[in-house]
């Protein structure tokens, strides 16, 4: 035994990785200030196996394993800015290290930092330049590495020194680059056919005070579930733009036009000319917007003008799945710019644009998640995709340009921001609701959808009762409006399964949990800005309320198809019945409206609705229901063609080249009675309509609605 040396010590290893690689001495500082200067990741081996970053202790378990694979430490090269983000991070280790942080003690209303952001303490792989964030494979992190290749600035680890640079040599080839740069910009204006200016949105734009009531209406109706514009800075650009037309910055005469268009949709005279300028504020705005600069648009007045043109198509007659197109444009927008990170991500970042930057991508990702919902896909992000931190609960009086970090209020004080806080407390479950229910691979887990509705529920319940504490600060259409944006996705998660309930009896509570909410959701508040939004929105009417009327028509037909058999159970439960028609009703009206007055050209909803009521009274009188159902199609597809043809006259006169004496049956060659007849029926409608294969084709039109 004493012929056995005793093992020798190892001292203890405090310099970094990097320093004792390269025989440097460590100041030991986290991170040091070599590692600082030649642009690499500090490291410190804790003992003999791992190797630990002293300020971020919760990196990635794949990062950890990769770095184990081959014994060999990883070194990864950042950006000058990389660096500052490091360095501003270390001085604040003990903080981010905490898992009880002062912050999240904070009410999740008043602190906003309840949200995604803080599950996650990473760091930001990428590099954030002139607004964007660009990520690991863009060329430009290879640019940011070549020291070598320049080595002014660099350390006396690198052949070379800023010293022996002559400094005249280095200020021309500055300024040769700088000229060049301002000949290229030159030139890509040139190349773009610019026919925007202030005559034309001048022309377009109606008589100033009535541009100021849009104004108005614009900020009274959507500046309340999606925070896109900052109030006094939009209001001091608007007043410039009427002392200077010309002289004006020209995203904020974007702004402007597109403000000025959704508000002519809410105005008390909303005439004919009136709306027609609404809808070439739109065409001159996208217009513009196509020929801009993809640079000027990667900004936060750029995104906030693809936000504005989001809503304005809402209430323009285009199509569902055109909408979602905008949409994915405005969402890869929103990444490209690093607004699924937080902003405290970015220490350099003004509080200003960090707050402007979590409004935005709520904004953004309630706009992509409705339209999702709207074409039936899967939303092009999931909770997991980002970390940014819900808004704070403050007015935009708050805070400017120049104000460092405000401190928000609490939950119980109503602000500008506490609806789309609000909203956003349920959007991560709603995500999930969509892309369960739309995903094209596999079935839903009525385990998963039973889940998910406990949970949406309770934000539901927690959401009325915010609105009902805050009653009068709150409007009856915000109210109205998320009721809407929540509920459709209890409907979703449970459409299916009523469906199968008719002749499965363990889905029964899907059955009721439909009918509950949409009833529910077809019975408003009374509101002046809810109905105009029925009467021009497409989302909003068509797949939310329209949809939720269609639900109760086919609960209605399912419960008197259950008491036929019985002659006194089908007179005793009439007047429950009359009761939820008395509720469906108000929306079928709407759509004869919208035909009328709303610039709708979709005649399906308005034929389905007269349809879907027919066969209720022909099987609660005992009557032919193929006979009064078809009479009833005549009937409602003559009015929507008179309808159609009144529209026609006031927007495109009479000389369109198209024959204003149609009748019904006329003007179909290509599409005879013969086809219909033999176009399949539509097999989910939850309940069997035996009216032969043209009320099955009447019913199918659901499908394309």
């Amino acid at each position: 035994m004493s012929s056995i040396t005793p093992r020798k010590r190892r001292r203890p290893l405090l310099s970094c990785v990097e320093c004792r690689r390269r025989k440097v001495r460590c100041d030991r500082d986290e991170p040091c200030a070599r590692c600082v200067q030649n642009g690499v990741r500090c490291l410190y081996k804790a003992d003999a196996g791992d190797i630990a970053s002293p300020f971020i202790k919760n990196r990635g378990s794949q990062v950890g394993a990769s770095a184990q694979l081959d014994g060999h430490t990883p070194v990864w090269q950042e950006s000058r800015y990389e660096r500052s983000v490091t360095a501003s991070q270390a001085q604040e280790t003990h903080v981010l290290q905490q898992p009880e942080n002062h912050h999240h003690t904070r009410d999740p209303v008043s602190s906003g930092l309840a949200g995604p952001g803080n599950s996650r303490n990473g760091q930001v792989r990428g590099i954030l330049s002139k607004s964007r964030l660009l990520g690991p494979t863009h060329p430009v992190t290879t640019y940011r590495q070549c020291d070598k290749i320049y080595p002014a600035g660099v350390t006396e680890n690198v052949v070379g020194s800023k010293a022996s640079i002559d400094s005249a040599l280095l200020s021309e080839t500055q300024m040769l680059i700088a000229s060049s740069k301002t000949l290229a910009r030159a030139i890509k204006r040139s190349q773009m056919s610019r026919t925007f200016d202030a005559d034309d949105v001048l022309q377009i734009l109606p008589a100033r005070d009535v541009v100021d009531a849009l104004v108005e209406h614009y900020l009274r109706v959507v500046e309340g579930p999606f925070r896109i514009l900052h109030i006094p800075a939009f209001r001091k650009k608007y007043s410039s733009f009427w002392d200077n037309p010309n002289n004006h910055e020209p995203l904020s005469t974007v702004h402007i036009l597109l403000v000025a268009s959704i508000g002519v949709r809410f105005h008390h005279d909303n005439e004919t000319e009136l709306l027609s300028r609404g809808r070439q504020c739109i065409g001159k705005a996208q217009s513009y917007l196509s020929e801009l600069a993809q640079k000027d648009l990667v900004s936060v007045a750029g995104l906030q003008a693809q936000c504005l043109l989001s809503v304005a198509l809402q209430y323009s007659p285009i199509k569902p799945q055109a909408a979602w197109l905008t949409q994915g444009n405005l969402l890869r927008t929103a990444v490209y710019m690093g607004l699924h990170r937080d902003g405290e991500r970015f220490p350099n970042m003004s509080f200003f644009n960090a707050e402007m930057r979590r409004r935005l991508w709520y904004t953004v990702l309630e706009l992509e998640l409705q339209a999702a919902m709207d074409i039936g896909m899967v939303p092009m992000v999931s909770h997991e995709d980002f970390d940014t931190k819900y808004p704070l609960n403050i007015d935009d009086n708050d805070f400017d340009a120049t104000t460092n970090q405000p401190e928000p209020r609490v939950a119980q004080v109503w602000t500008q921001a506490s609806l789309q806080i609000l909203l956003s407390r349920s959007l991560e479950t709603r995500l999930r609701v969509a892309r369960l229910m739309n995903n094209s691979f596999t079935e839903p887990r009525y385990e998963d959808v039973l889940h998910l509705t406990k949970t949406l529920t309770a934000s539901i319940s927690a959401l009325n009762k915010d609105l009902a504490t805050h009653g009068l600060h709150t409007s009856s259409l915000h109210q109205n409006l998320a009721n809407c944006l929540t509920r459709r996705f209890i409907l979703a998660l449970h459409q299916p399964f009523a469906a199968k309930a008719h002749h499965d009896p363990r889905f029964h509570y899907s059955r009721k949990v439909c009918l509950d909410h949409a009833f529910l959701i077809l019975s408003p508040t009374p509101s002046f800005d809810f109905d105009r939004m029925l009467l021009n929105t497409v989302s909003l009417f068509r797949h939310i309320m329209h949809f939720a009327a269609m639900l109760v028509c086919v609960e209605l037909i399912a419960q008197i198809k259950e008491d036929q058999p019985e002659t006194q159970l089908l007179s005793l439960h009439q007047t429950d019945r009359k009761g939820l028609l008395s509720v469906v009703q108000p929306v079928f009206w709407i759509t004869e409206a919208r035909l009328r007055s709303g610039g709708e050209t979709n005649v399906k909803s308005h034929v389905f609705s007269k349809i879907a009521i027919a066969q209720i009274q022909a099987m609660e009188q005992g009557w032919n229901v193929q006979e009064h159902v078809l009479a009833k199609a005549k009937r409602g597809a003559s009015k929507a063609l008179e309808l159609l043809q009144q529209q026609y006259a006031l927007c495109c006169g009479s000389d369109g080249g198209v024959n204003m004496s149609l009748s019904v049956g006329d003007g179909v060659p290509s599409r005879g009675m013969d086809e219909i007849m033999d176009q399949k029926p539509y097999d989910d409608v939850g309940v069997e309509f035996d009216l032969g294969d043209t009320a099955n084709w009447l019913f199918a039109a659901l499908a394309d609605i």
